[in-house]
């Protein structure tokens, strides 16, 4: 594709024509830095229409010259007709300094299918490969349904603070239900890993509790655990996760509940350890514990035989009636 370069004039640029604009809501505080810093090095790509120009590749370019007020900046002016062919430019000259997020893969999936008139075997010949996603159709289902996120989740889905799968999750449900998630996430910040069980345990408890997520959310004592200053983030989440597993896996959390209180009433040493099976699965516990000398493991035994006299070894076996 022909290009030349040219210094133009900004009021030169037709900023409202969108046609190649890819949405990316993640700040341009680095960028705004660099050319404050260094000026504008990498030109922007237009294409003349009439006695304007419009921008093909560099809008957030131009906006931070706005910004900054730049009256002159750098411009390859492309000669071709074809809009199709110049989106995959401009693509293509983006990727040539930077990746795209989640969200901006997502716009480009949702402005090649809506307004190119793609079809979706076009974009995984012609757009996938230049986004490094190979050519697997499930792009589609990974990516697209971003588009449906609420505003709200943009940044986090964009950052990689929230996981795709999670950001998909949460872009199925309406507007509202989005909005009134929000808060938990943005308050707890859980990692990755926990994400989808909160989001799973949410719906699930919803569902059990015959409400929906918006007044599952409202909940008196969830907000409280979301609300109390005393804990710190990773003990609020804890917190919070607990709540859920308990009106999720009610029976299961009242048997933890007693473990606990029998091995409370056991007053186990350091260092020594009653287990039971994941999730109670096995009718049998296992005994941990460490010992240097013959009197550390009279004392260890010492411990158990009390625990039977007590009768807590027929209570830990009653657990599993």
């Amino acid at each position: 594709m022909e290009r030349e370069y040219h210094l133009l004039d900004r009021q030169k640029l037709d900023c409202r024509d969108l046609l190649f604009y890819i949405y990316d809501p993640l700040p341009r505080l680095e960028l705004e830095q660099s050319i404050r810093m260094y000026g504008l090095h990498q030109p922007l790509v237009v294409r003349s229409k009439g006695s304007a120009f419009q921008i093909v590749s560099g809008f957030r370019r131009a906006e931070v010259a706005a910004e900054l007020s730049l009256d002159v900046l750098p411009c390859f002016v492309v000669d071709e007709t074809d809009d199709w062919r110049l989106f995959l430019y401009a693509l293509t000259d983006n990727l040539t300094f930077r990746s795209f997020n989640p969200m901006e893969i997502s716009a480009v999936l949702e402005k090649s299918l809506k307004i190119f008139q793609r079809s979706t075997r076009q974009v995984l010949d012609d757009v996938a490969p230049r986004l490094g996603l190979g050519r697997n159709p499930r792009i589609f289902e990974l990516y697209h349904p971003l588009q449906s996120l609420d505003s709200l989740w943009h940044v986090g889905t964009a950052n990689g603070t929230l996981s795709v799968e999670t950001a998909v999750q949460i872009a199925a449900l309406d507007s509202a239900t989005q909005q009134a998630l929000f808060p938990i996430y943005d308050t707890l910040r859980p990692g990755k890993n926990l994400q989808r069980e909160l989001q799973q345990l949410l719906q699930d408890c919803a569902k059990i509790a015959g409400t929906s997520l918006i007044e599952l959310t409202e909940d008196e004592e969830l907000q409280r655990l979301l609300t109390a200053g005393d804990f710190t983030s990773a003990q609020r989440l804890e917190r919070f996760r607990q709540a859920l597993w308990c009106r999720r896996y009610p029976r299961y959390s009242r048997t933890l509940e007693k473990l606990a209180a029998i091995l409370k009433e056991a007053k186990l040493p350091p260092g020594m350890q009653i287990r039971e099976t994941p999730f109670f699965e096995r009718d049998i516990y296992s005994v941990h514990f460490q010992f240097r000398t013959e009197q550390e493991f009279d004392v260890a035994f010492a411990i158990l035989q009390e625990m039977r006299k007590n009768h807590l070894i027929k209570r830990l076996e009653e657990l599993h009636g």
